[in-house]
């Protein structure tokens, strides 16, 4: 079953990614090196496999490049994960990062999930048998070898439990770290007063998975007669993101018996005729660090005007009134991390 009931209870996310702030880019060691001769700029996304030793032996990823590549200049590269029951290939077309009408900048890889799914999902082996983050981090070492990749400008950005998984990837184990594992005893916890760390949720108001208010007490997506646990509510999880990054503003919030503070948010906007609310923060002097968008009308899915199949059209709800994928292309922009983290 695509999605299923085992979405974790620790990182609720219908949509993730993790960003830093801007600085000059730097480059991985494939400046002059010849991409694979099977990848050809602008052509479909190629597939390809990757010995990860602690990452339970050989994994599989979809690797595209724009048009526009080059092996003399860098480019951004966006990681995303598909959802639990979800391939990369799928991933890949629900997403259209491979489209250049929705990415014109950024070298895109699809990695795929040992039987489709991430850790972090309750159904996933522990890592200790196959750890995923290790097989992030070796999909870089990879990448960064063999591609002119800007190392400052490393995103991490999945749908449902890839979504979750976002949070571990970019972290303990990601060489370029731009977050922390939520999933820990002891999370991997970087230096938040050096730099903040900017997230970004997009979760739809007829979510019939992960509710937004975290009450899946009318779920039974196991279709087993008994009602789907409750999760963190993301208006919690987006505050939680707002107290490590030391956001202004702070009040005391209670939702489905998790208290929280520091939910308010410092601005709250409505785009697209008033169909999706943005509430943002602003952490250590940057605007916009911390954004939720709560979308009207729509499902456990990806934003997008284009009609889906199957379920993950069942899922959705139908197409969306924006491109989730395109709107992403102008935040990530936005954010890079500063030079030293590189180093």
């Amino acid at each position: 079953m695509l999605f299923g009931g085992n979405i974790s209870t620790t990182a609720l996310i219908a949509l993730r990614t993790l960003q830093s702030i801007n600085a000059v880019p730097v480059a991985s060691n494939g400046c002059g090196k010849s991409s694979p001769a099977e990848l050809i700029p602008g052509d479909a996304p190629a597939n390809f496999t990757l010995y990860s030793r602690v990452g339970a032996g050989e994994r599989r990823y979809l690797l595209h490049l724009l048009s526009t590549y080059t092996n003399d200049c860098p480019a951004p590269l966006i990681i995303a994960l598909h959802a639990f029951g979800q391939t990369a290939g799928s991933m890949e077309e629900v997403t259209r990062f491979s489209d250049s009408d929705s990415n014109q900048d950024y070298i895109t890889v699809y990695p795929e999930g040992i039987n489709n799914l991430w850790l972090g999902d309750r159904g996933a082996p522990n890592s200790s048998v196959v750890d995923d983050r290790a097989f992030i981090n070796d999909l870089l070492d990879s990448l960064e070898s063999t591609l002119y990749v800007d190392t400052l400008r490393i995103y991490t950005t999945g749908f449902s439990n890839g979504g979750a998984f976002s949070d571990v990837s970019a972290a303990c184990y990601a060489k370029n770290s731009l977050g922390y594992s939520l999933f820990e005893a002891e999370p991997c916890m970087t230096d938040q007063r050096t730099r903040p760390l900017p997230s970004l949720d997009i979760h739809g108001d007829s979510d019939g998975v992960i509710a937004y208010n975290g009450n899946n007490s009318r779920f039974d997506i196991d279709d087993n007669g008994i009602p789907d646990p409750d999760t963190l509510p993301i208006p919690r999880w987006l505050s939680d993101w707002a107290i490590r990054n030391g956001c202004a503003s702070a009040a005391n919030y209670t939702m489905q018996n998790y208290p929280a503070e520091g939910d308010e948010a410092n601005a709250t906007s409505w785009l697209q005729n008033e169909t999706i609310q943005q509430k943002s923060w602003t952490c250590d002097g940057w605007a916009n660090v911390v954004i939720g968008y709560y979308v009207k009308d729509l499902g456990h899915g990806w934003p997008s005007t284009i009609a889906l199949e199957g379920i993950l059209e069942d899922y959705r709800g139908g197409p969306t009134t924006w491109n989730a994928s395109t709107f992403l292309m102008g935040r990530l922009a936005r954010w890079s991390l500063p030079a030293a983290a590189a180093l």
